[in-house]
C-alpha cells in the first residue's frame, strides 16, 4: 500500500479491506483491523496514533506475541492463520492477497541500517507456512509457497514451492 493510497481511501474501506480475506477468524480479523487502524492514524492522524500506540502495542505485542509495526507496507487481502507470534520487520514490504501463518519471522539479518535496511520484499500471492523465517535483502516473487519452518535466505522466483533449512526449491 502506498502512501498516497492511504490518504485517498475512506477510514471504513480502510479498516475492511482484509475482512473477508479472513472470514471466520476472530482473532485475525481482530489482528487486521487493529493493525489497519493503526497503520491509518499513523499516515494521515499522528497525534491520535501517539494515543492509539500503546494499547495496540500491549494487546498485539505482549498478549498475542505479535510485532506488526503500523508503518509496514502491506497489500489488501491480508490473511492470518492462527494470530500468535508472528515478527515483520518495521521496513518490510509485503504485497496482496498474502498469508501469514503462526511462528512467521520476516527480518533482517542484523546488517541492515536506514539507508538500506536489508529486509525481505514479498510479492503477491505469497503464502508462508508456520514457523517459517524469511530474513535479509532479498525478494520473494508472486505466488511462492514457502513450506513450514523452512529458513529462506535467497531470493525465489514467482510460482515456486520451497521447503527447508536452509530453503531448496522443490518445482
Amino acid at each position: 500500500m502506498e502512501d498516497s493510497e492511504i490518504l485517498h481511501t475512506s477510514f471504513k474501506e480502510w479498516i475492511l479491506q482484509d475482512w473477508q480475506a479472513n472470514a471466520g477468524r476472530v482473532d485475525a480479523r481482530f489482528v487486521v483491523v487493529a493493525f489497519r487502524v493503526a497503520q491509518f492514524l499513523c499516515r494521515r492522524y499522528p497525534l491520535l496514533y501517539d494515543l492509539y500506540k500503546v494499547p495496540y502495542w500491549l494487546i498485539l505485542s505482549a498478549v498475542l506475541g505479535i510485532e506488526l509495526p503500523a508503518q509496514i507496507t502491506i497489500g489488501r487481502r491480508l490473511q492470518i492463520w492462527h494470530a500468535h507470534a508472528i515478527i515483520i520487520n518495521i521496513h518490510a514490504v509485503i504485497g496482496d492477497d498474502c498469508v501469514l501463518r503462526h511462528g512467521v519471522t520476516i527480518g533482517n539479518q542484523g546488517s541492515g541500517d536506514e539507508e538500506n535496511p536489508g529486509v525481505p520484499r514479498l510479492g503477491n500471492g505469497v503464502n508462508l507456512g508456520c514457523g517459517c523465517a524469511v530474513l535479509g535483502d532479498i525478494d520473494i516473487a508472486d505466488n511462492v509457497t514457502v513450506g513450514a519452518l523452512t529458513v529462506v535466505t535467497k531470493s525465489v522466483p514467482a510460482g515456486k514451492v520451497i521447503v527447508g533449512s536452509p530453503a531448496r526449491i522443490l518445482n
